[in-house]
């Protein structure tokens, strides 16, 4: 049986009436749509369609109109650059001249040449007496015991900075200077050697140089760099020990150490907040070293709010003594706070044989004082002297250890 077919409207329908003589005519008109024949559906239609119409038009007119402003971005802790729109000029990397007024240009870091050596104070006897060289201890048969809380925290001095109570960590067996200190040999006698590379961070190819060199060294990273938690995992692949290497105003402000940076002028809770961003950047370090800073660790109130914050975390602090005012060391020893200072200063001029021979100054002051603390930057003159440099120091009769470990020898206290 054949499928019954749907039934049509058809479009147009026949009418008769009568002409004037009485004959009968036929006339065929035309059927008008539903919606036409009722006024309300039609008008209801039609204003649909011009809305549709509109919205139409309106969307093309934003899509392939001009661009008005620039469209709102999604809000980041730090708004950085693209990894390639950062480069170093033609010629020396890393730039040792600074731009700014007449002042500003000087040598990166203060005039460093012109730095005389860092006292050590003993911390049992004040901040302005000279600590003399710590003797050598055989082993460290165990991590050093960490003293009770209150036996730790001692009398502050008086202050005009009130520095906001913060609830102290939860205490644990050892701390994590000594939870993420690179583990070498016994002292054996020998004079200790630590080199320090700071700046580390920004420049990617000339960051992973630094680390591809044998260790144990001190890897000091920038809290702005690029690909941070991927460098610091590679960095203690390779042997290598972690600092946080501390943004902090120089003497001269139209110097810029970077985003996030310590200053005095800023107050207590800017710069907690400031020093707490750049802590949290990166984990597994043992502490912070300064960058610049002449200005910022000149300051005792200032250095007291990063002391009480690195005891609070169980964190050692490196002065790289970027202005012989620094109170940095001082604080330190006053807040109980593992500390240590810099010896010398590879490449403040940037030049191989300026590199040597500060080397060899390290080897003396290493010899005279039992240790030796240098910090350098990823130059590539630095790295090229360097590099062979590290291959020798076993034979010359010294021992190649990261900054924790002069920390552990400057500690008043030596525990086996």
């Amino acid at each position: 049986m054949a499928p019954r077919r749907a039934k049509h409207k058809p479009a147009h329908k026949t009418t008769r009436s009568k002409d004037p003589s009485g004959r009968r005519i036929a006339h065929r008109v035309q059927v008008k749509p539903w919606y036409r024949r009722r006024p309300i559906v039609q008008a209801a239609v039609m204003g649909a369609i011009l809305m549709i119409g509109v919205g139409l038009g309106t969307g093309l007119g934003i899509w392939l109109g001009p661009d008005d402003g620039p469209r709102p971005m999604a809000s980041t802790a730090l708004q950085m650059p693209p990894l390639e729109d950062i480069g170093l000029p033609e010629g020396s990397p890393l730039p040792v001249i600074v731009q700014g007024s007449d002042q500003a240009k000087r040598l990166y870091e203060e005039s460093l040449a012109a730095q005389p050596d860092p006292v050590r104070p003993d911390p049992n006897a004040g901040p302005d007496s000279v600590r003399e060289p710590a003797p050598q201890v055989a082993s460290y048969a165990s991590p050093l015991p960490v003293p009770p809380v209150s036996e730790r925290i001692p009398e502050q001095p008086a202050s005009s900075v009130d520095i906001p109570q913060v609830a102290p960590l939860r205490p644990v067996a050892e701390e994590p200077w000594q939870t993420y200190a690179v583990a070498v040999a016994p002292a054996d006698g020998r004079p200790r050697i630590a080199i320090v590379f700071d700046d580390l961070g920004i420049d990617q190819t000339r960051s992973r140089k630094a680390m591809a060199l044998p260790g144990p060294l001190t890897m000091a990273f920038l809290p702005y760099g690029y690909h941070l938690k991927e460098l610091v995992s590679d960095a203690r692949r390779n042997g290598h020990e972690i600092l946080v290497h501390m943004p902090m105003a120089p003497l001269d402000l139209s110097v810029d150490p970077g985003p996030n940076a310590l200053q005095k002028e800023l107050g207590p809770s800017e710069i907690i907040r400031r020093l707490d961003w750049n802590l949290d950047q990166i984990g597994g370090y043992v502490g912070i070293n300064n960058h610049m800073g002449s200005r910022f660790t000149a300051d005792r109130d200032g250095m007291r709010l990063v002391m009480a914050e690195l005891k609070r975390r169980g964190l050692l602090f490196v002065d790289s003594i970027t202005t012989t005012d620094s109170q940095g060391y001082k604080v330190a020893a006053e807040s109980g706070v593992p500390y240590a200072v810099r010896d010398v200063f590879l490449d403040h001029v940037i030049d191989t044989a300026s590199i040597r021979k500060q080397l060899q100054r390290v080897e003396e002051t290493a010899r005279r004082t039992g240790h030796a603390i240098a910090i350098g930057h990823p130059h590539d003159e630095t790295l090229a002297v360097v590099g062979p440099w590290l291959k020798t120091i076993e034979a010359k009769g010294f021992q190649l250890v990261p900054v924790s470990a002069i920390v552990r020898d400057m500690m008043p206290v030596a525990r086996s």
